[in-house]
């Protein structure tokens, strides 16, 4: 099955209009899931992972520390 990658503009729409210095910050400090690199200039997020974190914002870093660990 073929994940779906979300793009700045649909991920903006979903997380209540994060700014992207915000959404970098959270990213950054673990809060936030991580984007992949698409491209040379364009980047994208799993939409499972934005839904998961959608769902219980508070318990995603904890959720993602546990899945690297």
């Amino acid at each position: 099955m073929t994940e779906k990658i979300l793009r700045e503009r649909d991920v903006a729409q979903l997380d209540g209009g994060l700014s992207r210095s915000t959404r970098w910050r959270l990213e950054r400090d673990g809060f936030y899931p991580k984007r992949r690199k698409l491209g040379r200039h364009s980047v994208g997020w799993k939409e499972s992972e934005i839904t998961e974190w959608l769902k219980d914002p508070e318990g995603w870093a904890e959720k993602s520390a546990q899945a690297a660990a």
